[in-house]
């Protein structure tokens, strides 16, 4: 049996998102899920979620967003997962905002304004998984732009630096620190003054190499390329935490699907345009784009000739968000 759901991410203040609780009756009943329902037959999606909301919470969507769709198989049953980021709602005044009290939904269900940070600590269908991923991840990676020599001078980390924290000043809060030309001494010097940064304007920084991660253990997280993604087993790509951020360049399906086979938390897939770095690539294109990350229950974010006015469209093709360099970096 197949059938699709549409569900909302709905964002509360203070870090927090809107969780209901199945009923033990239901079906994986006693699990968090995120609010919504079944669509019904000739009903648009985005129609089917507005509906549902309002019947089981009592909230209007103004308007929303595609987040990401997830297909999984059940014993039972199949299910498609349509997620939407809802970006303006109205609510009754009890459940704009975290409480201590508990609150029940209009079908008797309990809900919950839950941490962000949090999510993975409740139990959730096995469905919701790659969701938690996306609401947990922002719209945005930037990659920094490499370095000019291999040994980074004074004024050139002072540069960094500067460009770093203007960065995400602006909203970009993950960062790949990818500098192949710096030497191991001189990404050591970067990455421990960029930690520094990003721990004070909490932003996430992730590193792009195993000798990297091994030095750095309070990075957040480690950027696979191609070539490591396909060589690694499942154990080599295993992170150290629950916390610890997995991600993978990816150019195909054939590599969209390792990476989500290796557990990854989200993949760059490029590149979507033609780009003046690489003008011997054939890209991809939208069309294309969408089609694989259909078929993936992954985050995927679009990478390659994009800039910031790319990323509603990158959301409607099925995109995590954009990712890039020098369209990026401040």
């Amino acid at each position: 049996m197949f059938v699709q759901v549409v569900a909302a991410v709905i964002r509360g203040q203070q870090n927090t998102i809107l969780v209901s609780k199945r009923k033990d009756d239901s079906h994986q009943g006693g699990l968090w899920e995120f609010p919504g329902g079944k669509v019904e037959v000739g009903e648009k999606p985005l129609e089917a979620l507005k509906r549902e909301i309002d019947e089981e919470l009592g909230i209007t969507i103004r308007d929303a967003r595609p987040l990401i769709k997830v297909h999984h198989h059940y014993s039972d049953k199949s299910v498609c997962l349509d997620v939407w980021e809802v970006t303006a709602y109205n609510a009754p005044s009890f459940q704009k905002a975290p409480d201590s009290f508990t609150l029940l939904g209009r079908e008797g269900q309990i809900i919950e304004w839950a941490s962000i940070f949090n999510l993975m600590d409740r139990p959730f269908p096995a469905a919701n998984y790659p969701i938690l991923k996306a609401v947990t991840l922002p719209s945005h990676y930037v990659i920094t732009p490499d370095f000019k020599s291999a040994d980074v001078s004074n004024q050139a980390l002072d540069d960094f630096v500067m460009g770093l924290r203007k960065t995400i000043e602006l909203g970009c809060t993950l960062i790949q620190l990818r500098a192949p030309t710096l030497n191991a001494r001189s990404y050591r010097r970067v990455a421990e003054e960029a930690l520094i940064h990003c721990r004070e304007l909490d932003a996430k920084l992730i590193l792009n190499s195993f000798s990297n991660t091994n030095e750095y253990p309070e990075a957040d997280g480690l950027h696979l390329s191609s070539r490591q993604l396909i060589t690694l087993s499942s154990d080599q790509a295993t992170s150290p935490s629950p916390q610890f951020i997995l991600g993978a360049s990816c150019h195909s399906i054939e590599e969209l699907k390792i990476a989500e086979g290796l557990g990854c938390d989200y993949a760059s897939l490029s590149p979507i345009l033609a780009t003046s770095t690489h003008p011997d690539v054939c890209p991809i294109g939208w069309a294309t784009f969408s089609q694989y990350v259909e078929s993936i229950n992954m985050p995927v974010y679009a990478l390659g000739g994009l800039c910031l006015q790319d990323l509603e469209t990158s959301w409607l093709m099925g995109a995590q968000g954009v990712s890039g360099i020098s369209q990026f970096w401040n």
